[in-house]
């Protein structure tokens, strides 16, 4: 695309999309979508969170002779360690390199959208919204990853 804010992304599309109404649509409707993916993300977390589980695991081959039900005696592996601070930097530190650039780039949009009309505008601010739910949504995944333990998955989250 050659919108001026977020080049190439669907936030352009949604954003700036006055020049083609298939842009808008597009946009609008991926925007829409990762905002409720976003949402069941974070839910998830904090559903482990509230019912302080944590993931258990057991070989594929087990699962699978098992028909999905285990016996309790099985070779079934879980974490449940605190991650260290070096671990809870490095997965913030990683989300925040990668988290940046979107609400540095949301927010020139919405400046930028504001000359451009009140539609504009509000698609600036949805996909600001966007971005603010990314960052949400991560935070808590981040966390509830770190709290039992699984720091490879925070970082995981952090550059997903």
């Amino acid at each position: 695309s050659n919108y001026p804010e977020f080049a190439e992304t669907t936030h352009a599309w949604f954003v700036f999309g006055n020049r083609h109404y298939l842009d808008s649509l597009i946009g609008s409707m991926i925007l829409i979508f990762q905002i409720y993916v976003y949402t069941l993300f974070a839910e998830e977390a904090l559903e482990d969170h509230w019912r302080h589980t944590v993931s258990v695991s057991i070989s594929y081959d087990q699962c699978v002779d098992s028909d999905e039900i285990v016996d309790m005696k099985s070779s079934m592996v879980c974490i449940a360690d605190d991650a260290s601070t070096l671990d809870q930097f490095a997965a913030f530190f990683m989300f925040g390199i990668f988290i940046t650039s979107d609400l540095i780039q949301s927010g020139r949009a919405v400046k930028l959208a504001c000359s451009r009309g009140i539609l504009p505008f509000l698609r600036a601010i949805l996909a600001l919204i966007e971005v603010v739910s990314a960052l949400v949504s991560a935070t808590i995944s981040i966390s509830q990853q770190l709290k039992v333990g699984e720091a490879a998955g925070a970082i995981e989250v952090g550059v997903g």
